[in-house]
């Protein structure tokens, strides 16, 4: 897949990418059960990274719903979090899913 610069990423790239951002998302889970002070920061850092490869690299809709989701979590219901936290962690299956379709 080529990036807005030139360059070639791999799909398999691509892939373990998004297999990597799946226990990220997770540990933002565990972060606020545990009250950690960091979790805003890291679910910040993670939407601002995100927010990047899609001007970089994958330009799709799915992108921005995995985007607006992990928004969703800074102002959600606490009870919430945690549903959507795994609704975030199945976009990326199913972004690496897509990806593994790819000729």
């Amino acid at each position: 897949m080529e990036n807005k610069y030139g360059g070639d990423i791999d799909k398999e790239t691509l892939i373990s990418y998004f297999n990597r951002l799946i226990p990220r998302i997770h540990k933002l889970l565990y972060e606020k059960e545990e009250g950690c002070k960091t979790v805003e920061i890291n679910l910040k850092n993670l939407m601002i990274e995100i927010s990047g490869g899609n001007e970089l690299i994958y330009k799709d809709k799915i992108f921005i719903e995995l985007l607006n989701n992990l928004e969703a979590l800074t102002i959600i219901e606490e009870r919430l979090f945690k549903s959507q936290i795994f609704k975030c962690m199945s976009i990326c299956k199913k972004i690496v899913s897509d990806l593994s379709n790819i000729k």
